[in-house]
């Protein structure tokens, strides 16, 4: 046997959803959905019933936090692939030396070379690194962010050739 449950909000004039239950007085969804959707039937006659729902919506939307990310680096832009080769360079440089070790820091020519001799093995047809046999490409990138990181932390690291630093 089964049971209506139909609750009035006389304040607004909409009923609320009915609930429908069996004799064991579990909900039966398939009947409460069915009486639901004859209920969406009768508010599609109401005036204004989509243009108060959009508003609120926008309304909803604008009450949003904020967040102050303008001027910050998306990271997003970032492919995995990059992130991959990066993370198992330096898988690789923590068992061979010590974790986080490069961020001692070195010479920014000597990193500079070690880059471009990766570069160069690369461009001469050998995709891997002997010894590692990791992508000469990731090893590169690392080399690149060894002198990225020692400009910032270890200026006194540059040791470019130059009059004049830029």
């Amino acid at each position: 046997m089964q049971s209506v449950k139909n609750q009035q909000n006389n304040s607004v004039g909409h009923s609320q959803p009915t609930i429908i239950t069996n004799q064991d007085g579990y909900a039966d969804y398939s009947v409460s959905i069915a009486t639901s959707l004859e209920s969406v039937g009768q508010l599609l006659n109401q005036p204004n019933l989509f243009t108060n729902t959009f508003s609120n919506m926008k309304e909803d939307k604008m009450k949003q936090g904020n967040k102050l990310d303008q001027g910050k680096p998306d990271l997003s832009h970032i492919s995995l692939e990059m992130v991959e080769l990066v993370a198992r360079v330096r898988m690789f440089g923590a068992n061979k030396y010590a974790r986080s070790n490069w961020k001692k820091g070195f010479k920014v020519t000597r990193s500079c070379a070690a880059a471009l001799r990766h570069i160069f093995q690369f461009l001469a047809g050998e995709t891997n690194d002997p010894e590692s046999g990791l992508s000469h490409l990731g090893h590169a990138i690392c080399s690149l962010e060894h002198a990225v990181f020692d400009m910032k932390h270890h200026p006194q690291n540059d040791d470019r050739d130059c009059n004049e630093k830029v």
